[in-house]
């Protein structure tokens, strides 16, 4: 009887264990963390930490009156300033916002307008003049800490090298450039060596769309991993030597043959594998450079502040037009002002192992690619903002090619 439940139980133990393995296939039976881990980084899904906040945020300048060429009290052109993305802003409670765009306060419209609102602050009241104005711009403002963290790589060609940032919860790497002033760009493998940059649009529709899409070589790129564990971000770069000439796609074999010595003839010839990492197909290692990360961190429930509660002015980026005075720059920075009408949305927890599931299962049915209709008009209307705004989009048979649509 003894040996019988010995049986039993170790196979009743490695049915458990088969059962459990073969669930862990499945993204949406799996119980384990790593391995739902594993199926998110298979699906092509970053692993994400805690979301930031963001809102629109009111900022106001006054600036002095003049009178211009029609005879009109307007605002004095030459102290309107560019407030700078990058600009932080924060609550009593500590949470700080940052500045998305630039805010140019002397863009103006296509009839000659200030692109704000402007109303009158103070007026002469002896003259009735028009002495002060204030203007008002509205843009979008994300929550977290924006931080440079600065990286010596050495004079050694390593490929695939790894930077681990300092900061946990890591929400954009807005930024990585070199001390030679090269910039890497973030893609999804190393195996994309063009991305899409936004240029200015200098049509005549640029007050409607301010920028398009340019499709660029980027060489010099990387990838970003979260260890969900920990919490820190890892930047992977390409596995090229950007010293050596390479002009061939393909390396040639006899340039990274091992070298035999004392032999006449060769049945066969071995190729050193870790030659071939040298080739530039991967994006390029950095080397011999100091590299500087520019990125965001932090986020949760408590970022989604209250309406009013962004009133702290935290650090100002500005520049002015050349005519302006330093007292003119120390007295506009000195009376700007933020204020956010509504409450600020978007900050949440790092998602549990059940939302992670659910967003595996739906990459996997998106999968990234453009092949019926409906995958042209979800690519169309998820178009960034910043490219304009697709109001109406439809797909029609092409009368002249029936095997096509327009």
């Amino acid at each position: 009887g003894l040996f019988l439940d010995m049986a039993a139980y170790v196979g009743d133990t490695m049915a458990y264990y088969l059962d459990h393995q073969y669930n862990e296939l499945d993204p949406v039976r799996a119980v384990e963390r790593k391995n739902i881990m594993q199926h998110m980084i298979s699906a092509g899904l970053e692993v994400p930490g805690p979301s930031p906040a963001s809102v629109i945020c009111n900022f106001y300048i006054i600036v002095d009156a003049e009178v211009s060429a029609r005879g009109n009290y307007e605002p004095k052109k030459m102290q309107l300033p560019i407030l700078r993305k990058g600009s932080s802003f924060g609550t009593p409670g500590g949470v700080t916002f940052n500045l998305t765009k630039d805010i140019d306060f002397g863009n103006t419209k296509e009839n000659g307008e200030l692109d704000g609102q402007v109303e009158i602050m103070s007026v002469d009241p002896d003259t009735g003049n028009v002495k002060k104005f204030r203007i008002m711009r509205r843009e979008l403002c994300v929550s977290g800490t924006e931080i440079t963290e600065n990286f010596a790589i050495g004079s050694t060609h390593v490929p695939f090298r790894e930077l681990m940032l300092g900061n946990s919860d890591v929400t954009d790497v807005i930024s990585v450039t070199d001390r030679n002033g090269n910039v890497y760009y973030e893609v999804d493998s190393l195996s994309q060596d063009t991305v899409f940059v936004p240029i200015g649009n200098i049509s005549a529709d640029n007050k409607k769309v301010e920028k398009n899409l340019e499709i660029k070589a980027a060489p010099r790129r990387f990838v970003k991993f979260r260890d969900p564990s920990t919490g820190t971000t890892i930047l992977r770069f390409g596995s090229g030597n950007a010293e050596t000439l390479d002009n061939d796609i393909v390396p040639d074999p006899s340039k990274i043959s091992l070298p035999l010595y004392g032999r006449a003839s060769l049945k066969r010839f071995s190729i050193d594998p870790s030659s071939i990492l040298n080739t530039k197909t991967l994006g390029i290692s950095p080397m011999s450079t100091t590299i500087s990360v520019r990125y965001r961190y932090g986020g949760g429930l408590n970022h989604n502040v209250a309406s009013g509660a962004i009133t702290e002015i935290g650090i100002i980026k500005t520049s002015f037009p050349d005519m302006a005075t330093s007292e003119d720059k120390r007295v506009i920075r000195s009376t700007l002002d933020v204020r956010n009408e509504q409450p600020a949305r978007g900050g949440d927890s790092e998602p549990t192992l059940d939302e992670l599931k659910v967003s595996i299962s739906s990459a996997k049915q998106f999968q990234g690619r453009i092949v019926s209709k409906q995958d042209v008009l979800a690519r169309v209307y998820t178009l960034p903002t910043e490219f304009g705004r697709v109001f109406r989009a439809g797909i029609r048979e092409n009368p002249i090619n029936p095997l096509s649509s327009r």
